[in-house]
């Protein structure tokens, strides 16, 4: 419970800031660069996914999740601005950024971050967040958290097929308490990665900046700068030869198909009042070392490939020496593997996700005993799973209330 008071309590302004000015922290960057399994362990919880992988609905969350992470793709950061400056009704004022309001937002959150998350594991906690956060942003000052608990959960009916696997809440307290508190924790953990998901989004491309009041606002920056920039920094370079208007006009093309597409420039900026006149400003955070920061590759499906790819392959979890003797098996056969490869890209075979404990700890070996017991039914190996699961943070918590007393 105490994770639960942790997560509850909102950001605060320099939180954000902090957010805005390291976004390698940021959720959307963990999205790009984490894999479906991964993800899946980062919304509903490692502890939790633990004793989740086992059951057949972990294909379904693995799905979601790369479908989480194809939408994100499509959606880079320079289109957004473009929408953005083209479509909310913003206050427009001549060399200053655009102040947003309420409608703004809400326009905002449900073009970026909402349909990104639009799949059947969000879906039901979407509309809650998206009204939690219109009432808290506008009274959000720099003096207090933007909230102190989470909003309402979804009602037990319209709970996603994922959390509602594990059985009605109702018998789960009555029968099994520890299957209860974990289904309690998955909700949890659901609704607190969608609001922060969206406090992301906001840090990554809007502006911040508190008014004389200490009341936060929250400003569009226009694209118009950029170019104007971009322009001015030509008229400083040396000048070349002259080329002709046809070579010239396709390459003006081919730089701005590369703009569009490109991916690595999640580009914001953050100020106050007080250091406003030191701020950065978008151009010179484009030339920020984002270029660690793996790209995420755009992929345009049709509905019916789209349909096909909901179902990933599930990457195997068994460590890093197992992946690196694969990729040295892998380079060695290359050469050789090549044509083959070319003519048959999709032929892929699924690797099974273990059905073990990634712990190593006193109950690893009766874990691994009972899991791989062919004759042991598989609601037994659940059970067991949970108990362990159960001790494992009990034994967590004494060491922790053994430090603090200490």
């Amino acid at each position: 419970m105490a994770s639960d008071v942790e997560k509850s309590h909102g950001p605060t302004f320099s939180s954000l800031m902090n957010i805005s000015s390291r976004k390698e922290h940021s959720l959307i960057r963990k999205v790009t660069a984490s894999s479906p399994v991964e993800l899946g362990a980062l919304v509903i919880g490692s502890a939790v996914y633990e004793v989740f992988m086992d059951m057949p609905e972990c294909n379904d969350l693995n799905g979601a999740m790369a479908a989480l992470k194809r939408k994100q793709a499509r959606l880079p950061p320079g289109r957004a601005l473009r929408w953005m400056n083209q479509n909310l009704a913003i206050k427009q004022e001549e060399d200053k950024s655009q102040l947003m309001e309420s409608r703004d937002m809400g326009l905002f959150l449900s073009r970026c971050p909402i349909s990104v998350l639009s799949n059947a594991v969000f879906k039901p906690f979407l509309p809650i967040v998206r009204k939690f956060l219109l009432n808290r942003l506008f009274l959000f000052t720099n003096k207090n958290r933007l909230y102190k608990h989470l909003p309402e959960f979804p009602s037990e009916k319209q709970l996603p097929a994922v959390v509602n696997a594990l059985g009605p809440m109702e018998q789960l307290v009555k029968n099994y308490p520890h299957l209860a508190r974990m289904k309690h924790e998955m909700i949890f953990n659901i609704m607190d990665f969608t609001i922060k998901y969206c406090m992301d989004w906001i840090c990554e491309l809007l502006l911040l900046r508190c008014n004389s009041d200490g009341k936060v606002e929250y400003y569009c920056p226009p694209v118009d700068q950029k170019s104007q920039k971009r322009e001015c920094c030509s008229e400083k370079k040396p000048k070349q030869p002259k080329k002709s208007r046809k070579s010239s006009v396709r390459k003006e093309k081919k730089i701005q198909s590369k703009a569009d597409g490109d991916d690595s420039g999640w580009e914001t900026q953050t100020m106050t009042n007080s250091s406003s006149s030191s701020s950065c400003n978008l151009e010179d955070l484009k030339n920020e070392p984002l270029k660690k920061v793996a790209k995420i590759e755009v992929i345009e499906l049709n509905d019916e490939e789209e349909g096909k790819a909901e179902q990933p392959m599930q990457p195997s979890s068994s460590g890093v020496v197992a992946s690196s003797q694969q990729k040295a098996e892998a380079q060695q056969s290359a050469p050789q593997q090549a044509p083959q490869d070319l003519a048959s890209p999709d032929a892929q075979t699924p690797i099974p996700v273990p059905a073990y404990s990634m712990i190593h700890d006193d109950w690893s070996d009766m874990l691994t005993m009972a899991l791989t017991d062919p004759s042991l039914p598989s609601h037994y190996k659940t059970m067991i799973h949970c108990l362990i699961a159960s001790n494992r943070d009990m034994k967590n918590m004494i060491v922790m209330m053994r430090t603090q007393q200490s």
